[in-house]
């Protein structure tokens, strides 16, 4: 069930731009901090202005969207729809970088659907090269070369399945030599 989202319902939940927390309700205050946190992750990624409007639309989105009766706090399904917003926002950005190729040690947005906060990203590329051969391939080829995971399994002989397990397994080895490193 979706309606028509109101300035007054806006406000309310929102507050206007600018808005000392101060001059917030509980609630609004409880909403801003939420869509912080979230947009936190991407900070590195997004400008503040980017990361404003994420907030702005998921803030829409969510008053339009979410259903008090299914059991969910507005504050989770508020988290929900900013991650989507700035997932969003960061799949522009690299639609936008698609047209120039890139190598590995060129890319400024590894595993960008899930940053973590203060990533490094010239460290991300040193420990891309530690990988071993084939999981460093597989990174190349997906978040890269954007190939999709059929794509992938049909060049190495193998499922569309065993394709994503591989690719997550070679995130993985990469997120540990990143905490190795660190």
């Amino acid at each position: 069930m979706s309606k028509e989202v109101s300035n007054e319902e806006y406000v309310k939940m929102f507050g206007t731009p600018n808005m000392p927390s101060s001059s917030m309700t509980k609630e609004q205050r409880d909403n801003h901090l939420t869509m912080r946190k979230v947009a936190n992750r991407y900070k590195n990624i997004l400008d503040k202005d980017e990361i404003y409007w994420c907030m702005l639309e998921a803030m829409r989105r969510c008053i339009k969207h979410h259903e008090a009766g299914r059991g969910n706090k507005f504050t989770t399904s508020l988290w929900t729809f900013i991650r989507w917003e700035c997932q969003r926002e960061v799949a522009k950005k690299l639609k936008q970088l698609e047209h120039q190729p890139m190598s590995i040690n060129e890319h400024k947005h590894f595993d960008i659907m899930a940053p973590e906060e203060n990533m490094n990203i010239s460290h991300i590329q040193e420990c891309i090269t530690l990988l071993p051969e084939p999981s460093k391939e597989l990174i190349q080829e997906y978040y890269f070369d954007k190939y999709t995971m059929e794509e992938i399994g049909a060049r190495h002989n193998y499922t569309k399945e065993a394709a994503r397990q591989k690719v997550k397994k070679a995130v993985n080895q990469l997120r540990e030599i990143y905490i190795a490193q660190s």
